[in-house]
């Protein structure tokens, strides 16, 4: 079986079965697209773009410091905090 979030499932549950399972993973790593490049990381972009627009719309947020005038992303730190969630699901 592959090394995607459904292969894990289907691990689980052959070894409830007692039998016996192997993972071949090719491409990406662990995981597999939800993990890597799915739904992990969209939920994380989408998370930022609600914070965005609350920083915008609700001048009485504490998250209105962000900067003086339009609020804005910093996608390294994005995409940093993205990889860092990515790692841990898959190797922790």
């Amino acid at each position: 079986m592959s090394g995607g979030a459904g292969a894990f499932a289907d691990a689980i549950k052959a070894n409830e079965h007692k039998a016996n399972t192997a993972m071949i993973n090719a491409g990406l790593p662990l995981g597999g697209t939800c993990v890597n490049v799915g739904c992990v990381p969209s939920k994380r972009l989408l998370r930022a773009g609600e914070i965005m627009h609350m920083a915008q719309n609700y001048k009485t947020s504490v998250l209105s410091w962000m900067s003086k005038g339009t609020p804005f992303f910093q996608m390294l730190y994005i995409t940093a905090n993205i990889l860092r969630c990515v790692f841990n699901l898959a190797f922790f």
